[in-house]
């Protein structure tokens, strides 16, 4: 028969001593002993992410919000939490990027979480045209202009999407040369339009 003296209290973390008799049917006793018995909180906190996972950000919002995780623990108040944010999201260059969330309780034990950031461009590039409109062409003349168009856009270099223009045209083509000439009376048009590397288009 094994009597025992004291017990854990299983609610509370710690280190307790209960003392423990053991007799067989004869009531032969062992001496007492003294045994320890460690309470432990081995269970991780629970986190959640808030918000959109993958969070989209436009290029150059400096005033997202990071919608941040909820947290709880067995034990722990959610207050007593440790939090740490590891942030590597440069909303000033388009790519994929992650935040990743470490939540700590007081035992040292800890979960985390990670959240996919997105920065992306959604904003089309801007076609200025250059020089007259309308353009006055002599009958058969080559349309010839050193800059036909300026091109802003809010992430990509102009010099960048110059190379993307497309250009369609009623205007007659020069088929050795490739370029446009007036080889009929009447107006005529081009129409420019240019794609970013974004995928975003000009009106």
């Amino acid at each position: 028969t094994l009597t025992q003296t004291g017990s854990p209290n299983t609610s509370v973390p710690g280190s307790y001593f209960i003392q423990v008799v053991l007799c067989d049917p004869l009531n032969n006793c062992t001496a007492p002993r003294q045994v320890q018995i460690d309470v432990q909180d081995t269970i991780s906190p629970v986190v959640s992410l808030l918000g959109s996972n993958p969070l989209v950000l436009d290029v150059y919002n400096q005033n997202y919000e990071d919608p941040g995780v909820s947290a709880s623990d067995n034990y722990y108040s959610e207050n007593s939490l440790i939090r740490i944010v590891d942030n590597r999201v440069d909303v000033n260059k388009l790519g994929s990027y992650t935040i990743t969330y470490t939540v700590r309780d007081g035992a040292n034990n800890s979960t985390s979480v990670v959240r996919q950031v997105n920065v992306v461009d959604r904003i089309a590039p801007v076609i200025e045209l250059l020089g007259g409109d309308p353009f006055e062409l002599v009958w058969n003349d080559t349309f010839e202009m050193a800059n036909e168009v300026r091109i802003t856009d809010n992430y990509y270099n102009a010099d960048d999407l110059l190379p993307l223009l497309q250009k369609t045209t009623t205007l007659n083509v020069d088929a050795i040369t490739g370029k446009y000439y007036g080889g009929t009376r009447g107006w005529k048009e081009i129409t420019y339009q240019v794609t970013d590397p974004s995928n975003n288009q000009s009106n």
